[in-house]
Parts: C-alpha cells; sequence; structure tokens
C-alpha cells in the first residue's frame, strides 16, 4: 500500500533524477513501492535504461518535460522538498537523511606552518599558525558568514585528507585549504568574495579526471588559479601512477579531451601515453 512517507521517498527520487539527468539502476529498481513508477517511466519513454560502465546500468532522461509533469502529479505543498535540502531537513521530509543533496553547515578546514599567518573576521583576528602548530586546524563553518573571513596570502587548495596535513612537504603556500572532495559553492563564493579577491591560488589534487574537474569548476570562477604539477610529474606517473581510474572515469576524461588548458593538455596527454592517473598522495613518496 502507498504510504504518504513512500509519496515523499518518489518526489526525492523522481528530483535526483531531474537534477542528475542520469542514476545508477540500483537507485531506482531496489525499493518495491517504486517499481510501478519506474514501468510508467520507461512505458511513456520518459527514461532510457543506458549502460554508464562494464556490467553496470543506469537510467537517463529523454523527456524533461514529462518528467516534470510527474513531479507535479505526486508534488504536494505540504511535504513539498525543496531543491536544495541538507540532511536534517531531509530526515523530516522523507525519513532518510541519505535523500540530502548539500550539507547545510560542514565546516572547511584549514592550516598555517608559517608564523604570523593570520585570518580576519572584521575587526577580530585569529593567529592560524598559532592553532595549527600544536597539530591542529582551524575549522570554519560554511554558512552565511563564510564570505565575512579574510586571508592575505598564497592559498592552497588541496582535494584529499591526507595530503592536506602535510601538503607544506610539496607546496608553499602560507594556507592549506581541504576542499573534501566535490565541495560546496559556498567555498567558491568566498573565494570570489571581496575579502579574498587579491589572494593567489594554487590547486593541488589527484592527476585524474575528478581532479582535474574540480580545477576547471574553480578556474572558471578563478582564472588565475595555478594547477600544482611537480617536475618530474611522468616520472612519477610511470612509478605510482593508477591504471584503472580512466576506465572508471571515462566520461569525465571525454570531456577532457575537448579543453584547451595548457596544463591540462600535458596531464591529458600524459594519461594517453602510459594509460595512467595519480592519486596526489604519491608526492609524499
Amino acid at each position: 500500500m502507498m504510504t504518504m512517507k513512500h509519496n515523499k521517498k518518489i518526489i526525492s527520487k523522481l528530483e535526483k533524477l531531474r537534477n542528475k539527468s542520469i542514476l545508477s539502476a540500483s537507485l531506482l529498481e531496489k525499493p518495491e513501492y517504486f517499481s510501478g513508477i519506474l514501468a510508467e517511466l520507461l512505458t511513456r519513454k520518459v527514461i532510457d535504461k543506458i549502460p554508464t560502465r562494464k556490467g553496470q546500468w543506469g537510467y537517463k532522461v529523454k523527456k524533461v518535460q514529462a518528467l516534470e509533469t510527474m513531479l507535479t502529479e505526486y508534488y504536494d505543498k505540504e511535504f513539498s522538498i525543496p531543491e536544495r535540502i541538507d540532511k536534517v531537513e531531509a530526515t523530516r521530509i522523507t525519513g532518510n537523511a541519505h535523500d540530502a543533496n548539500e550539507s547545510k553547515f560542514p565546516s572547511v578546514p584549514l592550516r598555517a606552518t608559517k608564523e604570523n599567518t593570520i585570518i580576519k573576521h572584521g575587526n577580530d583576528i585569529i593567529d592560524v599558525y598559532d592553532i595549527c602548530s600544536k597539530g591542529m586546524g582551524l575549522y570554519l563553518p560554511i554558512n552565511t558568514e563564510l564570505e565575512e573571513w579574510e586571508l592575505n596570502g598564497k592559498i592552497c587548495l588541496v582535494e584529499n585528507q591526507r595530503f592536506f596535513w602535510e601538503a607544506e612537504k610539496v607546496v608553499q603556500a602560507d594556507y592549506y585549504i581541504y576542499l573534501q572532495g566535490n565541495f560546496s559553492n559556498n567555498i567558491v563564493k568566498w573565494l570570489i568574495s571581496p575579502n579574498m579577491k587579491k589572494v593567489p591560488l594554487i590547486y593541488c589534487g589527484d592527476y585524474d579526471p575528478s581532479g582535474i574537474k574540480l580545477y576547471l569548476r574553480i578556474k572558471k570562477h578563478l582564472p588565475d588559479c595555478e594547477y600544482y604539477i611537480p617536475d618530474n610529474f611522468e616520472e612519477l606517473l610511470n612509478k605510482y601512477g593508477n591504471n584503472k581510474d580512466l576506465t572508471k572515469q571515462q566520461r569525465d576524461f571525454s570531456e577532457l579531451l575537448i579543453d584547451n588548458d595548457t596544463i591540462i593538455q600535458r596531464i591529458r596527454k600524459a594519461f594517453e601515453k602510459t594509460g595512467k592517473t595519480l592519486q596526489q598522495e604519491a608526492l609524499l613518496i
């Protein structure tokens, strides 16, 4: 029997399908309550089942307007789902925190390894180095006040947590910020805010299609951001490279083939030559 809770979950799944265009088959096929909706989507040719990678399948949206109509059919103001919801809201609305598509108040970790490195918030000044010299990091909440924090000096944006804690061994900067993978848009807003306008940036991420995709996302808003490439990049790639990522990230890699950025071209040629990618942790070896 269809319940209100099931209706809420149906809306959540249809929202995800609309926003992402492609969802893995497992996300749509597993719940019994969704099987009738899935059959209707396929019958009306709103979606198609397609291979996404070797041995795996997904569903791709064909008729966006038809999907919107279905959303309207299941939509009820009493339990409407916002376009962006965090885990608390998702739990309240659908009963499942995993339905969240953002975290409202996560934090962004920050480190400094040089003396007298500070951060300002209005008239308040915090000695970042003093905090980090004790083996800790400074964690800024990613909320509406994030843009009020001001840094003065070179920033290194780091993709992975392990590298974040030792990045100064490889890249010299005044501040190190851990992006935590697919980072919040609020971090980008902070980096382009008036308080951060003159701060030079260098990105240090994995040398794989996903890492490059994060760099291009940053560079779209901050065109002067550099991508750190070690002098012995090709040597490291041959020695410590991973020969599986290009297959797993084929879609992202295909998108990179049309990018004319000179750094991207260099990395892409190295990928094509060796068939390998490189995790940024290799720089610490």
